[in-house]
């Protein structure tokens, strides 16, 4: 398998699993100057709805969960 196809699979889940999630929003993803990939997720309209969901280190390739809410 590419990895084209394989990054369509992992996009193709993430949509499939939010459609089932009534309070989500939006899905924000966005890589850093080191490469990490920092998730956020919206949860309303407002400023305060965002919520850090975690990030993907690049040199572990771990999900890196947090717990608070992002600034």
């Amino acid at each position: 398998m590419s990895t084209k196809l394989l990054f369509e699979k992992c996009v193709e889940q993430l949509g499939l699993a939010l459609l089932d999630r009534r309070d989500v929003k939006a899905v924000m993803m966005a890589k850093d100057e080191f490469g990490n990939v920092a998730i956020t997720l919206v949860q309303g309209i407002e400023e305060s709805h965002k919520v850090r969901f975690g990030t993907v280190e690049q040199c572990s390739r771990m999900l890196m969960r947090s717990g608070g809410k992002s600034k």
